[in-house]
């Protein structure tokens, strides 16, 4: 990647970025995260590295400061990459904290814990009748595009790791061919 970093707190991007930011604020953050990003060109497909930093909470010392390492094609959907990862993650570590907040039902990393399992399984027991059935169906509505996505980045993975295969194979075999091609001119 180029050495030319660039820094925003992607606030306009839209989606994950300002959620984040109202969430760190809900905890009391005064400050929102800054995303330093390099974008650059390689062999003709657009790359952007991003490093999202939160800073240290002014008041609580249990909030850590935080970096997070996110890669895309632009600075567009790559901040919305950082800034989920980012929410997630705060949402794992403070469970609790976040229980009365909008981000009550935002997906954390370990859908294992015992915090999430106690949501997902209050989700399952809304009536339809109740004034929160709405809010909880599309929780769990987001929930199960959350593990969809999951489970598509995890197939997109081991399909660009097979094309790779496949890729380097067509170059050797190319090679092959281009020094049999050559030693059956040269007899």
């Amino acid at each position: 990647m180029d050495d030319i970093w660039e820094c925003s707190d992607c606030l306009t991007a839209g989606g994950f970025p300002p959620l984040l930011w109202e969430t760190l604020q809900r905890l009391g953050y005064t400050e929102p995260p800054t995303y330093y990003y390099c974008e650059c060109d390689v062999e003709g497909v657009l790359k952007c590295e991003m490093h999202l930093h939160i800073t240290e909470h002014l008041e609580n010392t249990e909030f850590r400061v935080r970096c997070i390492l996110a890669y895309g094609r632009e600075l567009r959907d790559t901040c919305r990459i950082a800034a989920c990862q980012a929410l997630m993650h705060i949402c794992q570590e403070y469970e609790t904290s976040i229980n009365d907040t909008h981000a009550k039902y935002i997906p954390v990393m370990d859908h294992t814990s015992l915090v999430w399992r106690k949501k997902i399984k209050a989700l399952k027991k809304a009536k339809p009748q109740a004034p929160e059935y709405t809010l909880m169906s599309t929780a769990k509505y987001l929930n199960a595009l959350d593990t969809l996505y999951e489970n598509q980045e995890l197939e997109l993975k081991i399909s660009n790791s097979k094309l790779k295969d496949v890729e380097a194979e067509t170059q050797a075999l190319s090679k092959e061919l281009l020094m049999l091609n050559s030693t059956v001119n040269h007899e």
